[in-house]
């Protein structure tokens, strides 16, 4: 069963809370991705058709918040 928008909401702010931690605990960008993705990867998975488009934006949203993509954003609080 796909997880609902408040779930998927609280998912996606806690990876955007830990999303400083991963990239201090993994420097290398070969420990970051695996370690980023992983988590990013079960959001996605669970949030099913309805939310897949506002997990994808978020998400990309947190990376060029954190400068870790290209992105207009960085530095800005992706997750309401």
């Amino acid at each position: 069963m796909a997880m609902t928008l408040t779930q998927v909401t609280h998912a996606l702010r806690q990876l955007e809370d830990e999303l400083p931690h991963l990239i201090e605990d993994n420097p290398v960008d070969a420990d970051f991705w695996p370690a980023f993705s992983g988590q990013a990867k079960f959001i996605e998975d669970n949030a099913g058709p309805d939310h897949a488009e506002l997990v994808r934006s978020k998400i990309n949203c947190m990376l060029g918040s954190a400068g870790l993509v290209p992105g207009d954003n960085e530095g800005e609080h992706c997750v309401d």
